[in-house]
């Protein structure tokens, strides 16, 4: 993957290179795009390393295929990946709508990952499962900063400057 964050509701690529050693050529490339719903009973106990949700073990996990979408030889030009020779391709994986990554909290927490699967012509699997992130299409909605609201944020910090200055110039001392 060249990123770790996709749009929900987007396409998906990945560049894969499938190096075969095998004596058995490589006849499918499954993709899927799994989603894993954790929760806790308990909130996160408070650390100083502030890092306990990675350490926390949930109460439950549903897991659910969202997407998926499968290259098989001699299929959409692919010839498959012949025995002691290596092939590099890039697929996509439509990404359906309404889905986004939620960072641990309380009680639950969403993820999203890419797997990907190379299959032997003898039914082995070899495969990968990459962790991404997704996020929702109106994230990417930012309102640019006029001109006017610059300027009056500058007064608002001078002002405040100011205000500061002449606070500590009138304290009294105390004795």
């Amino acid at each position: 993957l060249h990123r770790q964050v996709w749009v929900s509701g987007g396409s998906i690529f990945v560049d894969l290179h499938i190096s075969n050693k095998t004596h058995r050529p490589v006849k499918r490339v499954d993709l899927s795009l799994e989603r894993a719903v954790l929760c806790y009973k308990h909130a996160a106990a408070a650390t100083l390393e502030k890092m306990s949700s990675q350490v926390r073990i949930s109460e439950t996990s549903e897991r659910l295929i969202l997407a998926k979408t499968s290259q098989r030889h001699d299929c959409d030009g692919w010839s498959g990946t012949e025995v002691y020779t290596s092939d590099a391709r890039t697929c996509e994986l439509q990404v359906p709508r309404g889905h986004a990554t939620v960072k641990c909290g309380k009680y639950f927490e969403v993820r999203y990952f890419l797997n990907v699967a190379a299959s032997l012509s003898n039914s082995k699997v070899v495969s990968v499962q990459l962790p991404i992130i997704l996020i929702h299409m109106n994230s990417l909605d930012v309102l640019p900063n006029s001109v006017a609201q610059v300027a009056a944020a500058i007064e608002e910090k001078r002002f405040q400057q100011r205000q500061k200055t002449c606070d500590q110039a009138f304290q009294i001392p105390k004795h």
